[in-house]
């Protein structure tokens, strides 16, 4: 009723709520994520949505308007979950190709133990420009690839939104550099806390994900496999079949202005390096 408005924003991988009154120089986080959807004002200066977590589907919960902690309303998925081993989450920040902060989450195998190596999933979100986030996510669970005994890590690279505009326009003409360098140095240092097995690494990804996993075919062979969904493979082949609205900034010029920028970047063209059994 005073005119502020509260709305949803990506913040460090997560989903959060916000709230700009008219008082306010910048809007004011009201509800921490986890990765929250549905907010929407109600009686009593509250605030209601759905709140989830890499751990947690989604539930309805209820926060204060002007901020508070979160109360959880419903429980509709207790019964389900409760036959369900899940992994400890943990977040790590580690360097990225050129020295960046970059922040990736890690699901731990259910029953990990201190000391055991264990296979290593690197999952390697979509978008570009979107983020592997704290939610339970029901296509590409991290809970799911944790628990047949695997480390699954889910590396928000550069390109990925929510830590601002220069860190996901950044990659913008280049997609195959510092996303790559990002995964490669992030399994570097989950090999070096000596929970991985480096014999036994595979790495999955799904549309531009899936152009990472083309990428990583043909310029690395430390992953035992490789899981390709829906992934881009010829840039030239998208440019000519997919939705070409803003191609030429992420790809770094038109076909007809000189291919050598695109080209540079086309999985396909370095194909010949490829010898790591991918599933397609």
């Amino acid at each position: 009723a005073d005119g502020t408005l509260v709305f949803e924003a990506e913040e460090n991988g997560r989903v959060s709520g916000f709230a700009l009154g008219k008082g306010d120089a910048a809007p004011r986080r009201v509800v921490q994520g986890g990765s929250i959807a549905g907010l929407t004002p109600a009686r009593g200066e509250r605030l209601c949505f759905t709140l989830q977590t890499i751990s947690q589907p989604p539930e309805v919960h209820a926060a204060p308007a002007a901020g508070g902690a979160a109360e959880r309303l419903t429980r509709f998925t207790d019964a389900a979950l409760a036959k369900v081993a899940l992994g400890e989450v943990r977040e790590m920040q580690v360097e990225g190709a050129y020295g960046e902060s970059v922040q990736m989450f890690v699901v731990l195998p259910p029953g990990y133990q201190t000391g055991k190596k264990y296979p290593l999933v690197q999952v390697v979100h979509g978008g570009p420009h979107g983020i592997s986030a704290d939610s339970f996510h029901f296509r590409w669970n991290a809970q799911a690839f944790a628990a047949p005994g695997y480390v699954a890590a889910l590396v928000n690279f550069q390109g990925s939104t929510s830590w601002g505009q220069d860190f996901a326009q950044r990659i913008q003409g280049a997609w195959g550099d510092r996303p790559f360098g990002d995964v490669m140095k992030a399994t570097d240092v989950l090999l070096a806390t000596g929970m991985v097995d480096e014999t036994r690494m595979a790495a999955v990804g799904g549309s531009y994900g899936g152009y990472m996993m083309s990428w990583i075919e043909g310029h690395t062979d430390r992953f035992q496999c490789i899981v390709n969904h829906a992934g881009v493979y010829d840039l030239m082949s998208q440019y000519a079949s997919d939705v070409t609205q803003g191609r030429a900034q992420s790809m770094g010029g038109e076909p007809w202005e000189g291919i050598e920028v695109i080209d540079r970047w086309n999985p396909a063209r370095f194909a010949n390096g490829f010898q790591t059994p991918m599933l397609v």
